[in-house]
């Protein structure tokens, strides 16, 4: 039966995490860091990194830790889930990176890993890697929030997530993809990493920001009438989500894939 929720994920250690000056246009999240601070913000990170992988341990989480390379430095190289997914069918997708520098996280080995320490069988390929000579990105769950159990990808277009692709990727794993657009209160566009999604059984939340209002009625058709409703700021006060409630890059009956939570 098809879950929600992985119970083995991929973790990349950190090792020179920090502001990436290429990725900050189209993440508001980042912050140019003052140098003297960036030493402590790598420590605090991979601090970070080992109580992350141990909280999961302890739900009983299988953590595939692997380390990140030292050369070249990778700010962004504990996010894998944003170039390469795992599924229950054995399907690995491989996925375009608009940044040029977070095309150097992708590396055989850490699938290697996962193949080798999860026993996770590759039956079949997918790589849209190539579409970044053109211009066109898709950066896996960064770019699509999953519905596993009703197989649908929601994606919010943005110059990480090329909606071409999105509905590649929906044809090949047999999704419905669910595509929208979004802006903040003074109509600027929002990209992927800001407007923040979590699936559960059938629920979205949205926050820090407005879906267009016609995408809107699109996704809240697809949720259903009981589906919560959107709020700039926080979680609707009635869900099905739970403030533990995931989503992860791959169903099955062994949960593999990168997990994200809100």
């Amino acid at each position: 039966m098809s879950q929600q929720c992985a119970d083995a994920v991929l973790m990349v250690r950190p090792r020179a995490f920090g502001y990436n000056r290429e990725t900050a246009a189209t993440n508001t999240f980042q912050r140019p860091q003052d140098p003297a601070n960036a030493a402590g913000a790598s420590t605090q990170a991979r601090a970070e990194f080992e109580r992350l992988a141990q909280a999961l341990g302890s739900e009983g989480i299988t953590v595939c830790a692997v380390e990140d390379t030292p050369d070249p430095a990778k700010p962004d190289a504990v996010f894998p889930n944003n170039w390469v997914s795992f599924h229950d069918d054995g399907t690995l997708v491989l996925y375009p990176m608009q940044s040029a520098s977070r095309r150097l996280e992708r590396r055989q080995d850490i699938i290697d890993a996962v193949v080798k320490r999860l026993n996770f069988k590759v039956s079949h390929l997918i790589d849209l890697t190539h579409h970044e000579r053109q211009g066109r990105f898709l950066e896996g769950t960064g770019s699509l929030v999953l519905d596993h159990i009703e197989r649908v990808a929601y994606a919010c277009t943005s110059p990480r997530t090329h909606p071409q692709l999105v509905a590649e990727w929906a044809r090949e794993l047999e999704y419905q993809a669910v595509i929208f657009e979004a802006t903040d209160r003074a109509g600027a566009p929002l990209y992927h990493t800001n407007v923040m999604m979590c699936v559960g059984e059938r629920a979205v939340i949205i926050g820090s920001g407005a879906i267009a209002p016609g995408d809107r009625d699109r996704v809240l058709a697809q949720l259903g009438a009981s589906g919560p409703r959107d709020h700039p700021d926080r979680p609707p006060s009635r869900s099905k989500l739970s403030p533990a409630t995931c989503s992860s890059s791959a169903p099955g009956t062994r949960r593999w894939g990168t997990r994200a939570c809100s």
